[in-house]
């Protein structure tokens, strides 16, 4: 048998986000165990996957709803063997790294955001990766082939991957909702952009995402345009603002990408989108001095 099990918690929003066990002739790959500690230990009991049966332990990107358990998970199976991407292992061995690139929270913005990440993942800090990957390596699982998609902008290192066994893509963080997010100081919008025109150029019949529920047939070609246009009606939205003659910061009051901003955390994110948007209509240094 072979098949990519998706595993959902109380909620498939952040700071939750689906986990991904697939399994093939008896092997097991796990990927990004951020559903909460509850649901993915319950799953695995009622499925009858002792956890000593996986052997792979992935992370798409550096971020903690999808790192969540991975230092719980290689503690009680001391063979899992984890990967993630080259460019992702500094952020996701080093909590330091992983802030710096994160946001310019204040020490108490910080305070706030581990309380309403930790409790609901179980998120106990960041563990060592034993396995680069790079674009175009192919992972085995069984009979399952895990073709390695470079897929960054979201964060740095971020991946996806397609099983053609299966038709299937797990696209991860490019998550084809509503609400894009490329806010850290890392991200790239470029990147972004380009990464998942990338994967829509994909002939795949289902796509598995960490943020919304499983895709399939056509509304797969239409969540990803409506993606996409979400991104540059935002653009839109934001020369606008420039156009009537805004700085920076009454752009970022206006809520162009959030439409409120309900906490100071959210500011910030606001903040280094609309700064990533004003890269991309060349205007950064001119209001950004201003």
């Amino acid at each position: 048998m072979s098949k990519i099990h998706v595993i959902s918690g109380p909620s498939i929003i952040f700071p939750l986000s689906q986990a991904f066990l697939i399994e093939s002739n008896g092997e097991y790959l796990l990927a990004d165990p951020g559903c909460g500690q509850d649901a993915l230990f319950t799953w695995l009991e009622q499925h009858e996957v002792d956890l000593a049966r996986i052997d792979i332990l992935l992370i798409s990107h550096p971020h903690p709803d999808h790192v969540a358990l991975s230092k719980e998970l290689v503690e009680k199976n001391s063979h899992l063997h984890v990967m993630a991407h080259k460019d992702a292992i500094p952020f996701i061995e080093d909590w330091y790294e992983f802030k710096e690139g994160y946001a310019d929270f204040t020490p108490q913005e910080w305070l706030i955001w581990e309380k309403h990440v930790r409790e609901p993942t179980g998120f106990q800090n960041f563990n060592p990766v034993d396995e680069a990957l790079r674009e175009g390596q192919s992972l085995v699982v069984g009979e399952l082939t895990l073709n390695i998609i470079y897929t960054p902008g979201h964060t740095p290192g971020h991946i996806s991957l397609h099983c053609p066994e299966l038709s299937t893509l797990l696209s991860f963080d490019i998550d084809l909702t509503s609400f894009p997010w490329y806010g850290n100081k890392n991200s790239d919008l470029n990147d972004f952009v380009e990464s998942t025109q990338k994967l829509q150029q994909l002939d795949v019949s289902r796509v598995l995402t960490s943020h919304c529920r499983p895709l399939s047939g056509q509304e797969i070609p239409e969540r990803f345009e409506n993606y996409i246009n979400k991104i540059e009606l935002r653009e839109q939205r934001i020369k606008a603002l420039v156009m009537d003659g805004l700085s920076f910061q009454e752009i970022v009051d206006q809520a162009p990408i959030y439409g409120q901003i309900p906490f100071s955390i959210f500011r910030k994110f606001e903040q280094e989108m609309v700064k990533l948007h004003l890269v991309s209509l060349g205007l950064h240094d001119e209001l950004i001095s201003t």
